[in-house]
């Protein structure tokens, strides 16, 4: 059965954006959905935002993106999968074989769906009261792209119901006539590349940001990754994603890239009683991907509106959503809301020091303080002769490490069966102190305020305020209830120099193997990497 429900319809901008709760920002407007209709696949054309229910065949058009919608038609098919407009020429492809073309701006609808002996229309799926195995043959087309208002394909799969063991094979047609005929081919022979007339494009469940740099989400092994390509879809190069375990029942349903530093990745889960939304964001181009927390329902479809300045996303049971584009991509909270107290200059300051019994003044003691605010956790670190400063911050299933020296840089790891790894060969150091370094990074940023718009956290580096101390600023949403802290620094102990690890106020060793502490602390990675079992008891 297929539910309607009120349309949550949020806007936000960029100045009071929070991704943890209504209550810390987040503005919400609820509007109610459009006749009742659940939306489920987007396009646009002209600044017109357009939409295809999902579950009654019909087709809206929103001139103030979502605000208020008007249906332009109700036609055959029950789920609609594709819709596209070039000026006025528009076409939707779904189940039951339908196609059906618009040439006046979506006012009008014409059927041109291809002739296919003994196709099935009249619609039995979702309604026990009908023969669930009629005779003939179910077409559902899920796939289609127009390079223009005349050349186009429409793909998906034919089976035949009434059969004991139904197989569901590939078909494929393609027009050079806008749909008056179409040419059936095998799906293997359909070259999608050719019908794209200017990238970017999504197309037969692909994003190509140019011709050559391909993306797309993919199910391997029972799990799915984000798959890249430099040639055109030649080879592929496949990134995982965070947070993924063993039994997790998840489907990504798109990629987008904003340029081609960021990107998003939305689906959902499976649980038949709670989807929930999945949201992955890149700020590097797909070098790392990161969750983005939020508490909507599994999402459909995703659309960069208004010169990619906004980001419009449908979802299940008629959620809808608008944000301003930068927003999902720098979702840390705002430096603007840091105390001047704790302002990162590399000299911990007697009002950074106050409120603590932690720190005295013993040269030759490791020494250190950690502050937490509601969106902040400040690390102060004194006495650190080898200028090293790490933060590690450990779950159950994901570690990240925060590397401070001569540059900032971060790696992520994630679990692996009874292991930890990481699809980073080494530190990117995406900033680099320059009287430090000759070279900036390819992708750098000028300085540690830029750092932390993508990272969410940033320290100083060596030739920022006092050689000996170390300070390092981490926004909270890098924190789950569960996530521990753990540091390393170098300092002296009873006369001797020495990197430690500490968790609590006590030291520990992160992996159980000095040698692998060491090179951790030293910016080098190790894969597969085994954490110290003792940590879990502490």
């Amino acid at each position: 059965m297929i539910r309607s429900i009120t349309l949550c319809y949020l806007i936000w901008l960029l100045s009071n954006f929070n991704i943890r709760a209504q209550s810390q920002g987040l503005k919400i407007k609820e509007l109610p959905s459009p006749q009742k209709a659940t939306l489920h696949k987007l396009s646009q054309n002209s600044g017109a935002l357009w939409a295809i229910e999902y579950g009654n065949g019909g087709v809206y058009k929103s001139d103030d993106l979502g605000e208020s919608w008007q249906k332009k038609a109700n036609l055959k098919a029950e789920f609609f999968e594709k819709i596209q407009f070039i000026n006025n020429t528009g076409y939707v492809c779904g189940d039951y074989g339908y196609v059906y073309k618009t040439i006046d701006g979506g006012t009008n609808w014409h059927d041109i769906s291809p002739n296919i002996e003994g196709r099935i229309t009249e619609h039995y799926r979702n309604d026990s009261t009908k023969n669930q195995k009629p005779k003939g043959r179910f077409i559902a087309f899920y796939d289609m792209y127009f390079k223009d208002s005349r050349n186009g394909y429409v793909s998906g799969f034919s089976t035949q119901p009434s059969e004991d063991r139904p197989t569901f094979e590939p078909i494929a047609f393609t027009t050079n006539n806008g749909g008056n005929t179409w040419q059936e081919m095998p799906y293997k022979n359909l070259n999608s590349l050719e019908f794209i007339n200017e990238p970017p494009a999504f197309i037969s469940g692909a994003f190509y940001l140019n011709r050559q740099e391909v993306w797309r989400t993919k199910n391997v092994q029972k799990e799915w990754v984000v798959q890249s390509s430099k040639d055109g879809g030649i080879t592929w190069k496949q990134s995982r994603l965070p947070g993924f375990k063993e039994g997790d029942k998840w489907v990504l349903r798109k990629v987008l890239f904003r340029d081609k530093d960021h990107g998003i990745v939305i689906g959902g889960t499976l649980n038949d009683e709670d989807s929930r939304a999945l949201v992955f964001y890149t700020n590097d181009g797909g070098k790392n991907w990161t969750l983005y927390p939020n508490d909507w329902p599994h999402l459909h479809d995703a659309i960069f509106l208004e010169n990619n300045e906004r980001l419009y996303l449908s979802g299940k049971n008629g959620f809808q959503i608008t944000l301003h584009a930068l927003s999902i991509f720098s979702p840390y909270t705002k430096l603007s809301e840091l105390p001047d107290t704790y302002q990162i200059d590399g000299s911990i300051s007697i009002n950074e020091l106050r409120d603590t019994i932690q720190m005295k003044e013993v040269s030759k003691t490791p020494l250190y303080l950690i502050k937490k605010t509601d969106k902040f956790t400040y690390i102060g670190i004194r006495s650190n002769n080898f200028t090293i400063l790490n933060a590690y911050l450990v779950d159950s299933d994901s570690f990240k490490i925060l590397h401070a020296s001569a540059a900032l840089g971060q790696v992520n790891y994630y679990r692996s069966e009874n292991h930890f790894t990481t699809d980073s060969e080494s530190f990117e150091w995406i900033y680099r102190d320059p009287n430090t370094w000759d070279e900036k990074h390819p992708n750098g940023v000028d300085n540690i305020d830029s750092f932390y718009e993508q990272f969410g956290w940033m320290a100083n580096t060596w030739t920022m305020g006092s050689y000996r101390d170390f300070e390092m600023l981490i926004s909270n949403q890098h924190f789950s209830p569960s996530t521990k802290l753990f540091l390393s620094f170098g300092s002296i102990e009873n006369d001797a120099y020495g990197i430690r690890f500490f968790y609590d106020g006590k030291q520990v060793s992160l992996t159980g193997i000095p040698a692998d502490d060491k090179s951790l602390h030293d910016g080098y990675l190790i894969k597969p990497l085994k954490l110290n079992p003792d940590i879990n008891e502490n």
